[in-house]
């Protein structure tokens, strides 16, 4: 049984001058969803992207049954459970083949939290926020970058932001959720120098083989210094992901061009893998590789009446599988105590502000953090070399659905019964 929590929401209609400015910075997924939560809850947000025209950016992405509780929030739920691919089961294999473990409790999830988990195009989910984004008459200004935060604001003051073709603008609270690379996270707390992590990862978007994804499986082949995952998106297309031991490598959503994807097409990963790796790598058609990087963890989300969102405050490791699901919840949460602090149709004191985003912090730091440790600790179990310590994992895997249904679907509870959070409202 899934628990819902519903909020009363505003529907009263205002101009843009009236009550409340709140500028949102970013256009990916964190930064539309705020600004529809916001519109349902009676604002009217004003959305900045650096990019003019939405690309194919990004390959393919699992939004799991909290990410799902908060498209709920934002009426988007069914669209985008439509546009993905429901999987269903799960296979832990080696690279020769062999099969660790594999579970359908996959299955079960709709039942036990209202939703299932489904694999999708990153792209397409960015799309379908935007294109609500559009319906609502929800202004957003797109290839606006910003380049600076000349006031963060205070009690006498509202926050100013500069834009690189020189315009200015004033709001009453501003909201970084402008991504790994955040101008608004630099300006406000400066530009800490990433730690790399010794990985990298190539993803990639390819045809669906014929055979070998019945029952839309998610794939996970461990290697030595490897990790490989692969899933279903859609009916004709698969996602996929390389991650190894690499000499340090740029980070960059940038796609590969023709010559480097034919490189990886004769990789190791590509032609003496078991499937489904061999039988996707080598026909992909789109593929980006990226340095995996480690970001001190912030303390402080918040400065003056600037705020930071999603990744811009707490960057996630691929391997959580939950970036976009954690930045949604921050933009449900953060909704929640503006509506409570900060009345649509008014314009709230500086220590209404200051109040919204203490609370929001409180409660999304120390769940943002366990999600962190989560993923740095997953990736260190996936990534060993030596002998010995593949042969312990490998054996931990094959354990790894050795406990009932139930007990297992009880240490996920805390993941995605999230929304009991705002019983501490």
């Amino acid at each position: 049984i899934a628990i819902i929590y519903h909020r009363p929401s505003f529907t009263k209609q205002m101009s843009q001058g009236d009550g409340m400015k709140i500028v949102i910075i970013g256009g990916g997924i964190g930064g539309p969803f705020l600004a529809l939560h916001l519109h349902k809850n009676g604002y009217q947000p004003i959305l900045y992207e650096k990019v003019l025209n939405l690309k194919n950016v990004g390959g393919s992405t699992v939004i799991p049954p909290n990410g799902f509780s908060c498209l709920r929030e934002v009426g988007l739920d069914q669209i985008v459970l439509q546009k993905g691919c429901v999987i269903n089961k799960a296979i832990n294999k080696l690279p020769d083949g062999t099969i660790l473990s594999s579970s359908t409790l996959l299955q079960k999830w709709k039942d036990r939290w209202g939703y299932p988990m489904i694999g999708i195009r990153r792209s397409v989910l960015q799309q379908i926020l935007h294109d609500r984004l559009v319906e609502l008459n929800i202004t957003r200004h797109l290839g606006k970058r910003l380049v600076n935060i000349l006031s963060e604001g205070g009690e006498e003051e509202k926050a100013k932001i500069l834009f690189e073709d020189g315009t200015e603008e004033e709001a009453d609270m501003v909201v970084g959720c402008d991504g790994l690379h955040s101008t608004v996270r630099y300006t406000l707390f400066g530009k800490e120098e990433p730690r790399y992590s010794g990985f990298a990862q190539t993803s990639g978007v390819s045809p669906r083989p014929e055979k070998g994804y019945d029952g839309n499986p998610i794939f996970s082949v461990y290697g030595a210094d490897a990790f490989g995952l692969s899933y279903p998106f859609s009916d004709t297309h698969t996602g996929w992901a390389i991650t190894t031991a690499a000499p340090e490598t740029r980070e960059s959503w940038r796609p590969l061009d023709d010559a480097q994807m034919e490189e990886f097409k004769k990789s190791v990963y590509a032609t003496t893998w078991a499937p489904p790796m061999c039988d996707v790598i080598p026909h992909a058609i789109k593929m980006t590789r990226l340095g995996l990087y480690d970001r001190p963890t912030l303390k402080q989300w918040h400065k003056g009446r600037c705020v930071l969102l999603g990744d811009a405050s707490h960057p996630a490791s691929p391997a959580a599988g939950q970036g976009n699901s954690q930045a949604m919840e921050d933009g449900v949460i953060l909704g929640e105590y503006i509506l409570q602090f900060c009345p649509p149709g008014t314009t709230p004191s500086f220590s209404s502000i200051l109040s919204a985003l203490e609370k929001y912090q409180d409660i999304r730091l120390p769940r943002t953090s366990g999600m962190t440790e989560g993923a740095r600790a997953r990736v260190a179990t996936r990534m060993v070399s030596s002998e010995t310590a593949r042969v312990k994992r490998d054996e931990e895997i094959k354990r790894v659905y050795d406990e009932s249904d139930e007990k297992q679907l009880a240490k996920l509870d805390p993941t995605f019964l999230w929304r009991g959070d705002l019983s501490k409202l």
